[in-house]
């Protein structure tokens, strides 16, 4: 199957700033006093509603996802993804501005990726084994004393030896290259928050939020959030059609 039958072409428009939405400015929107107060200045100002988070709600703004933040945890997350402003990498979304006070950032829209056929068709990857790959790494790489985050190294060379194909992926290499450079962590990369971009005409697979760190993940969850987190390997079912 053709990827232009998998992934919705009407969907795809050339992202990238637009003019303002008419009656909202950004001006007026980092003028408010509280964030519940800009999340009714984007309402009132006609901005589409994207979804909602457990820190962030999300706005259409002329074609791009604009992330408010709803609380702490927001601005944390906001924050994380600001310092990711100049980013060269194709596996994360462009932010084309930001609040550098962490309310709001706003970025490119992604197709959210709903069935494993849209990632291996853009990557020539196998969905279960690219997403179980970078989880077992970061596994390997994790300084923590909780058995749940760990893996040996011996284990994980001998599980994935002669997966070049994998391992040698572009993609799979500049992802764990921003969770090195960024401590991401695994938890956060699964099918849920993985989406496609059209950039110039090639689509890109991308990850959609970027704001779980752990430092946000030691500092803003609690204890028993974070014992919920634990890396479960890809939740998209498995060659889903």
């Amino acid at each position: 199957m053709k990827l232009g039958a998998i992934l919705n072409p009407v969907y795809f428009k050339e992202q990238g700033p637009t003019t303002p939405t008419e009656g909202f400015s950004f001006t007026k929107l980092n003028s408010m006093n509280s964030l519940e107060d800009m999340r009714e200045y984007c309402v009132s100002s006609g901005l589409g509603y994207l979804g909602v988070g457990s820190s962030r709600i999300v706005f259409n703004y002329n074609g791009n996802a604009l992330k408010v933040a709803i609380n702490q945890k927001g601005i944390s997350q906001n924050m994380i993804e600001y310092k990711m402003l100049n980013e060269d990498s194709d596996a994360i979304l462009q932010i084309f501005n930001a609040d550098k006070r962490g309310r709001w950032v706003l970025c490119e829209m992604a197709k959210p990726i709903t069935n494993s056929r849209s990632f291996e068709a853009v990557l020539g990857i196998d969905y279960y084994d690219a997403l179980t790959y970078i989880k077992d790494w970061w596994m390997t790489h994790q300084e923590t004393d909780d058995p749940r985050l760990k893996m040996d190294f011996a284990k994980f060379r001998d599980k994935w030896e002669g997966a070049d194909n994998i391992i040698d992926n572009p993609w799979i290499i500049d992802v764990i290259k921003l969770m090195q450079k960024h401590s991401l962590r695994a938890d956060d990369l699964v099918g849920e928050n993985l989406g496609v971009v059209k950039r110039d005409g090639q689509y890109h697979v991308v990850i959609i939020d970027l704001g779980y760190t752990n430092q946000v993940a030691q500092q803003e969850y609690r204890s028993q959030d974070r014992d919920s987190l634990v890396p479960q390997g890809p939740t998209l079912q498995y060659k889903t059609h």
